[in-house]
């Protein structure tokens, strides 16, 4: 958990913007990329990372900076790639504060990991069948052996669990958790999360109600548990749910 040692010194319409930044990022297409304007964007958010002030402040800034690079369009589209580059100035100024204490594993409590990681089992295979747009053609699995799909299945889950987990429960929770109260930060953190989803999967509007509402039940194990590893777990199982609901999809 971060817990930052100044308090309440930064103003709230940073923790906004940092949700319109991310909103626009995710709902710009593939064709419709900010280009130029969005790489001076980014310029000009981690310039204000790297300015003496309040430090939520700072971190917001510096996620935000990382969105507005991923969504420039001038990196590849390749996994996690864009993961890493929205994490990395964020983690680069944690690492930063030499006085900053590490981020916490916390506790694990098995029914506040057990809540989400089966509410993701039983949502995300709903979602597909019922939902027309749902097209298991947009995430085709390349053609090898089950035993290697599997392997690389357990990867992605690990990996992107635990970057997504550092964007949203660590470092923007955090910040946020310092510019309110922990139960603001809770559901600003999913909003976020769901808007992020908007090309995901799931997507579409369905896709930001349902990632939106299971990343405010993430915020809230990370809270309850002090940590992320209770949050990681449950988002390996529902990054798991999601390959074997493709598999089964494309079998």
């Amino acid at each position: 958990m971060l817990n930052f040692s100044e308090r309440r010194k930064a103003p709230a319409w940073l923790g906004l913007a940092s949700f319109c930044v991310i909103w626009c990022v995710a709902c710009a297409g593939p064709e419709e990329r900010l280009g130029w304007p969005g790489l001076v964007l980014a310029l000009g958010a981690g310039a204000l990372a790297m300015t003496p002030g309040p430090k939520p402040r700072r971190m917001l800034a510096a996620l935000a900076c990382g969105a507005l690079v991923v969504g420039t369009g001038w990196l590849p589209a390749l996994w996690p790639l864009a993961q890493i580059v929205m994490v990395l100035p964020a983690a680069l100024l944690w690492l930063r504060e030499a006085r900053q204490p590490p981020l916490t594993r916390g506790r694990v409590e098995w029914l506040p990991v057990l809540v989400p990681a089966l509410a993701a089992a039983v949502a995300l295979p709903l979602w597909f069948a019922l939902d027309p747009s749902a097209d298991p053609g947009r995430y085709p699995f390349p053609d090898l052996p089950a035993a290697l799909l599997l392997v690389g299945a357990l990867v992605f889950a690990t990996v992107n669990a635990a970057l997504e987990e550092l964007c949203f429960r660590a470092f923007m929770q955090g910040a946020l958790d310092e510019l309110g109260t922990p139960a603001i930060a809770i559901v600003l953190q999913g909003v976020a999360f769901g808007v992020a989803h908007w090309f995901g999967f799931p997507s579409g509007w369905w896709g930001v109600l349902l990632a939106g509402s299971w990343g405010v039940a993430l915020g809230f194990v990370r809270w309850r548990c002090e940590g992320l590893l209770a949050p990681w777990i449950a988002h390996v199982f529902a990054d798991l749910t999601i390959f074997a609901v493709l598999w089964a999809a494309q079998s």
